[in-house]
């Protein structure tokens, strides 16, 4: 990557750090430095996509890192988005809400609570933007964020915009069947199932429940493993192979969910390459199953 061709990026709305300390822009928190560029607007994403094609520089996108794994002086850099976000769009109760893909799902819920609104409580405690929850089709035991999506617009690698309609065929288990590598998520029109004043006990309540049961409050990357099925879960597969606690160069297999690892200090992306496959050996040898990867390295 030529960093003095990236020098030569010029618009308003994008910022730009060939240094960025990379470890910030995930939930885990792993060693990184890289370049980072920020779009605020859409005609920023477009321009830096024609210019990325111009010189041949690969990029890769990012929401809150919460199911990524950043490398370390990568060999692309690494994008994200902050559009403006009006928050008091979402404090007025509508049938539906179409949102930028950097809104945190967080708030979200909290919008979800003042409101009541049923099928929100599906992303309770997921650490991501609208953007990666989609991408990724997100979800907790409750149900999965598919559900809820009307309609999404991109941005096309190639630089066009394109408003994908939603049916039944769009998602699948902890992802999506319309997104390919470089197309960018711009904004999503989200839906609920109608009011119902017991929905901001269940978040609470689950909240409450994925605290005693994750670990919610340390740097992880959330669930490293996809479920082989509803009945046999990865971290259940785990736990048989006596790895709770297992601890790898600061990486710590988590004592509170098996399925988790915890950056304990200076974990870096050869870390949890080097944990993420040690364990997958020992699942494919000892339960006769091969598990995929959850989170996106």
């Amino acid at each position: 990557m030529n960093k003095e061709t990236l020098k030569k990026i010029n618009h308003k709305d994008i910022a730009l750090n060939l240094e960025a300390d990379l470890s910030f822009q995930s939930t885990m928190r792993l060693k990184a430095v890289g370049v980072l560029i920020t779009c605020h607007s859409i005609s920023a994403c477009s321009y830096l996509i024609h210019f990325f094609q111009e010189n041949k520089i690969q990029y890769r996108i990012l929401g809150w890192g919460a199911n990524q794994i950043i490398h370390n002086d990568a060999s692309w850099v690494y994008v994200k988005i902050e559009f403006p976000l009006k928050k008091e769009y979402l404090e007025v109760y509508r049938n539906s809400y179409t949102l930028p893909a950097n809104t945190p799902l967080s708030l979200l819920s909290v919008i979800a609570k003042k409101h009541g609104l049923r099928g929100w409580e599906i992303f309770t405690g997921i650490p991501a933007t609208l953007g990666g929850a989609i991408a990724m089709n997100a979800g907790t035991r409750l149900g999965e964020f598919g559900q809820l999506v009307e309609e999404v617009k991109i941005l096309t690698k190639e630089g066009t915009l394109k408003d994908i309609i939603i049916d039944k065929n769009s998602f699948k288990y902890r992802g999506n069947c319309f997104l390919r590598d470089g197309d960018f998520i711009i904004s999503a029109k989200i839906t609920h199932f109608g009011q119902d004043p017991s929905v901001e006990k269940e978040i609470t309540d689950y909240l409450k429940l994925r605290n005693k049961t994750q670990p919610i409050s340390q740097k992880t990357c959330g669930c490293v493993f996809k479920n082989f099925s509803p009945s046999f879960s990865a971290g259940q597969a785990i736990d048989s192979l006596a790895l709770r606690g297992f601890l790898h160069k600061d990486l710590e297999i988590s004592p509170k969910h098996c399925n988790f690892f915890e950056n304990r200090g200076n974990a870096t992306t050869q870390s949890f390459l080097e944990l993420s496959g040690f364990t997958a050996e020992m699942l494919e040898r000892f339960c006769g199953i091969k598990f995929e990867l959850e989170v996106k390295v």
